[in-house]
């Protein structure tokens, strides 16, 4: 991402786009790495990616269901955000000539 969004970036990339996939990619992430923690819960077992010492000095909603729908949540309200922005501020059909006649 620092090479697309630094002062040597190519201007033919979409940088926001870039970083938009980046915020979805750790919304994403927090979903499913919360899924499998809670999948090791109702197994009565630490979950994998902590040690026994580690999950106990965790925070008490992670040890509930409370993050785990907290992910969704903000999983659900950046892909209706980005959805809403799209068709509210995206002008599809604002296509230049010139554009189409650069592309190789």
């Amino acid at each position: 991402m620092n090479l697309n969004i630094g002062p040597g970036s190519d201007p033919k990339v979409d940088n926001w786009g870039h970083l938009g996939g980046g915020i979805t990619g750790f919304f994403f992430a927090f979903c499913v790495a919360e899924n499998l923690d809670a999948d090791a819960r109702k197994a009565n077992r630490t979950p994998d990616r902590f040690s026994d010492e580690e999950y106990e000095k965790q925070m008490k909603c992670r040890k509930t269901w409370v993050c785990q729908y907290l992910g969704y949540f903000f999983l659900s309200a950046w892909i209706l955000t980005l959805i809403v922005y799209f068709y509210a501020f995206v002008d599809v059909d604002d296509i230049h000539q010139d554009d189409i006649d650069s592309q190789p």
